[in-house]
């Protein structure tokens, strides 16, 4: 019996020698193609990286400072007509500094150092030889983050020795500075 099944197939081999020679020639072709695949491969390497993390102790004391000031003026303060008064007052004396100090520069100033207390186009230069004298009568007015002013300004003009006095309505807003914006 083992010899009818041997020759069975061989038989079957040569009936069909062209089906085998193809496989074989397609064995033979994917054997030789992984064989050029495995030396042409690009190596490719893994890399392992290693992070060290500091720990960092933070200190949080001051910021738990800051909130208990917080909370003791923001408790503590008074919402009486005195107190609002005082924080009015306080605001007007900061803002007639400013002014004074604006309007003593403003004559002479040139564009680029009106920039530092104009925003925009609110003033322009005058270019003028006047000495700054005194705020006549200023106005203020809060109106949410800004404050309106109305004021006139005494100068004295240097070329004439004449008074001068002009008149302006002013919007001041407080960044980090106070700062004219119209």
């Amino acid at each position: 019996m083992n010899i009818f099944v041997q020759l069975s197939f061989f038989q079957i081999l040569k009936k069909n020698k062209k089906s085998v020679i193809a496989l074989w020639l397609v064995l033979i072709a994917s054997v030789s193609f992984g064989v050029y695949k495995n030396f042409t491969a690009i190596d490719m390497h893994t890399v392992h990286e290693k992070e060290v993390i500091e720990q960092r102790i933070v200190d949080t004391n001051r910021i738990e400072n800051f909130v208990k000031g917080f909370a003791k003026s923001y408790y503590s303060w008074s919402n009486t007509q005195e107190s609002i008064d005082k924080r009015t007052a306080a605001t007007a004396e900061e803002v007639t500094e400013f002014l004074e100090t604006f309007f003593k520069l403003y004559p002479t100033a040139t564009e680029k150092e009106l920039a530092y207390y104009v925003s925009g186009n609110a003033l322009s230069p005058v270019n003028c030889d006047y000495v700054f004298s005194e705020l006549v009568n200023p106005i203020f007015t809060k109106d949410g983050e800004q404050v309106k002013v109305s004021v006139s300004v005494k100068y004295l003009d240097q070329r004439t020795k004449a008074t001068q006095i002009s008149q302006f309505d002013l919007t001041l807003e407080k960044d980090s500075n106070w700062k004219i914006v119209g």
